[in-house]
């Protein structure tokens, strides 16, 4: 290289990844979804605390602006001008969660506050918890909060005044979080949105994570509960029974979802024997952390080469590099696609709870 010479920046990606990364399919889905844009007026003022509070509607109208903004290029219309969204990560540490929001409201040309920690250091502080949500009432026009536990979280919104989004409260709840999964899960299968599914095309979807106790997880299955049809089976990974919170998993049997634990059907079989049987069956894996049950490396490298040609792994958090480097350069990648969208993911759930 000349001493005079100024690199530029690859214009390519240096990882193969999922077809899903196709930068067509984010059309491909905007087309799909009828626009119904006055629906997100629900959301406007309030609170965004659960998963549940959706419905399949409103789900299919953010991702919808979600592509609208995607497909947009920099800068985005200034519809959040003026107003500040605080940043309140009280667990530590910082990630692509936080990074994302701060992305998405600075995109919609909104100012950001970042908290990262309560006045005394403590979240089970409550007093201290009251005085925060005060602040964030003076100070901001909502605020995305992440607490360890869930009832400094509940403390917090008890006393609120703007709109709370709820970034995490303890092991409970992530929604924005399965927002971003079914954008990348939909953008490619967008067929899988609607009833008319033939048999032959459902999709088998394994998780790594206990759902009563995996914050990403627990809100994943309950948006994938408005779309039943769209699932054949849902498999948890897991040794132990007491995955779910009480109710929980009934819950999302009534509502459609097909739920099979490996513990319940392979009894006696070492968590390698399980994974080696079922992995061939899955066309997505989703891992909170894309490290599953501490498997050896021998091991990990015959899980991937189990995996459907085809398969999508999704991973909502960074990834300990000891399962990841194995797919990362790989067309079972999904998880860099998946981390691209969440600021656009984000900007539209923004929109809809703060523009006038």
């Amino acid at each position: 290289m000349l001493e005079n010479s100024l690199p530029l920046p690859s214009p390519t990606r240096r990882f193969e990844e999922h077809e899903v990364a196709d930068p067509a399919r984010v059309a491909s889905l905007n087309q799909r979804i009828p626009e119904k844009a006055s629906l997100l007026t629900a959301l406007q003022g309030r609170h965004f605390l659960s998963a549940w509070h959706l419905n399949r509607d409103l789900v299919m109208q953010l991702l919808r602006q979600a592509t609208v903004f995607e497909q947009s290029p920099r800068p985005h219309p200034s519809t959040l001008a003026g107003q500040i969204l605080i940043n309140a990560f009280l667990e530590q540490p910082v990630n692509r969660t936080r990074f994302s929001f701060e992305s998405a409201a600075y995109s919609l040309d909104a100012n950001v506050m970042d908290v990262d920690q309560a006045p005394t250091g403590r979240t089970d502080d409550l007093g201290a918890m009251t005085e925060l949500t005060e602040v964030f009432n003076s100070y901001g026009d909502a605020v995305v909060v992440r607490t360890p536990d869930a009832a400094s979280f509940e403390a917090i919104v008890q006393d609120a005044h703007i709109p709370i989004i709820n970034a995490g409260n303890g092991e409970i709840e992530n929604p924005s979080q399965a927002l971003v999964d079914l954008y990348t899960l939909f953008k490619w299968r967008p067929e899988l949105m609607f009833p008319d599914v033939p048999e032959d095309k459902k999709i088998q979807v394994g998780v790594f994570g206990a759902p009563g106790h995996t914050r990403t997880v627990h809100s994943l299955l309950a948006l994938m509960s408005f779309f039943p049809w769209a699932f054949s089976r849902v498999v948890v990974f897991g040794r132990v029974n007491q995955l779910f919170k009480p109710k929980q998993r009934e819950r999302l049997e009534a509502a459609g979802l097909n739920i099979e634990i490996t513990a319940e059907i392979y009894r006696k079989d070492t968590m390698v024997n399980c994974l080696l049987t079922e992995l061939p069956n899955m066309d997505v894996l989703y891992s909170h952390l894309l490290r599953p049950l501490d498997l050896s490396k021998k091991e990990r490298e015959m899980a991937v080469a189990a995996l459907k040609p085809h398969a999508m792994v999704l991973n909502p958090a960074a990834h300990l590099r000891e399962f990841g480097v194995l797919i990362d350069d790989s067309q079972h990648n999904g998880y860099f696609c998946q981390a691209r969208g969440a600021v656009y993911v984000r900007m539209a759930l923004l929109q809809a709870i703060l523009a006038q």
